[in-house]
């Protein structure tokens, strides 16, 4: 499915619903990048990009909201990212799409707080070695990048909490990670 199309993602998480049921947690963790200039930056390209991560995250959310107020509990959390709170050139759709998810954040933890829903972003916190990143950065910014899957504890353990633990919030996820390797260690 295409995240950027409102219809096909609305239809396709009605249909994991319909099949599945409501779940316990929502990670949205896909996301466009392209670097480049405001000066080039076609709106189709802006589009699709704030689409993927903005949209997307609204209609997921959206989508799973009920079931989870009606269980009075759920954990929604969404991949930012470090060009929500400072931005980098080039990134004329992919950081304003970051700041609004963090937004997007921000409110519905207020309105899920009373329903025990943890609404929370997550930051990788560090380099992270995907296909995404390696097009994007030099051999010299690849150097200490680690694999996603150093940081899946994080999001296994911030899909389990609920609102009484924290909401509102954002987390690294390479800090979170690690702090969780040294105590079980």
């Amino acid at each position: 499915m295409d995240l950027a199309d409102a219809d096909a993602t609305a239809q396709t998480v009605q249909h994991a619903l319909d099949h599945y049921g409501p779940p316990r947690a929502l990670i949205h963790n896909a996301a466009v990048l392209k670097e480049v200039a405001m000066t080039d930056v076609t709106f189709e390209n802006w589009r699709r990009e704030v689409d993927v991560i903005l949209q997307a995250a609204f209609i997921l959310s959206q989508a799973v909201w009920p079931g989870m107020v009606l269980a009075r509990k759920g954990s929604i959390l969404y991949l930012s990212s470090g060009s929500a709170g400072r931005g980098f050139v080039k990134e004329t759709a992919y950081t304003p799409g970051k700041h609004g998810q963090e937004g997007l954040m921000r409110v519905l933890a207020l309105e899920g707080r009373d329903f025990n829903i943890a609404v929370n972003t997550i930051t990788p916190g560090v380099g992270i070695d995907t296909p995404m990143s390696a097009s994007h950065y030099t051999a010299e910014m690849r150097v200490g990048m680690v694999h996603p899957s150093r940081l899946a504890p994080a999001f296994v353990f911030l899909s389990g909490v609920d609102a009484s633990f924290a909401t509102g919030q954002c987390f690294n996820a390479f800090q979170l990670s690690e702090a969780m390797r040294s105590a079980t260690a």
